[in-house]
């Protein structure tokens, strides 16, 4: 399979939950083999609904608004940059901000494993800046969680440009803040927030930040990994 780059805002909105929400999925490579799957929520401002998460489990990440998952006196705060691990089943999402409660998600494929069981919690706040040549990133969701089926970090690009290099797993990043361009094997696509990527394993790529502001993204490879992790590659 071969790369895929898409923006977010062509995708078609559609309804999920209980009542309907918005949902925007940016990329669906469930056909063939499992793969993983890339969606947008949308819940306006006062809203809630009993959305379903699928697959293996889901890995979720607050881009912005605020509200709250879950209920019954167990509900957890939802603030931008909060991450979950959600385990399959239907669960209750409030936005409760001025503004709508926009939430990234990945479902993870299922296989002859267990889907996950257990609610996991992760803030960008809370944690440690790693860097990797002149770029940094903090996992959120992965191994230091006993995690290793996937893992869900965020990384900060200053403006340059990254060697061209692979990985052995399956990776997609969204962009959250930020301009800049993404390499793939012979073809270049402009870089926007919203914009989605999936690079299959293997695949020669390179982001680079052409702009003078941060650019900020949301990856998640599959099976974990680490995003120090690279194998650089001649052009």
């Amino acid at each position: 399979m071969s790369a895929v780059v898409r923006r977010l805002a062509e995708c078609t909105e559609e309804g999920v939950g209980t009542p309907a929400v918005p949902v925007r999925t940016s990329l669906d490579l469930t056909t063939g083999s499992p793969r993983l799957v890339q969606r947008q929520l949308r819940l306006p401002p006062g809203s809630r609904s009993a959305v379903p998460s699928g697959g293996a489990g889901e890995l979720w990440y607050v881009a912005r608004g605020s509200g709250s998952f879950g209920e019954n006196g167990r509900a957890q705060a939802l603030t931008v940059g909060t991450a979950l691990l959600v385990p399959p089943g239907d669960h209750m999402i409030t936005s409760a901000g001025p503004e709508d409660l926009e939430i990234v998600v990945v479902v993870l494929p299922a296989d002859d494993r267990p889907p996950v069981a257990e609610l996991i919690e992760a803030h960008f706040e809370d944690s440690p800046e790693e860097r990797t040549g002149d770029r940094t990133f903090r996992v959120l969701i992965g191994g230091h969680q006993d995690f290793t089926r996937a893992t869900q970090f965020v990384g900060n690009i200053p403006p340059s440009r990254a060697p061209l290099h692979e990985h052995t797993y399956d990776e997609v990043v969204m962009v959250l803040e930020g301009h800049g361009v993404v390499h793939v094997d012979d073809g270049t696509w402009d870089l926007a927030p919203g914009t989605c990527i999936y690079l299959p394993p293997g695949t020669k790529h390179c982001l680079e930040n052409n702009r003078d502001t941060t650019l900020r993204v949301l990856g998640v490879f599959c099976p974990g990994g680490t995003p120090a992790a690279k194998h650089e590659v001649s052009p």
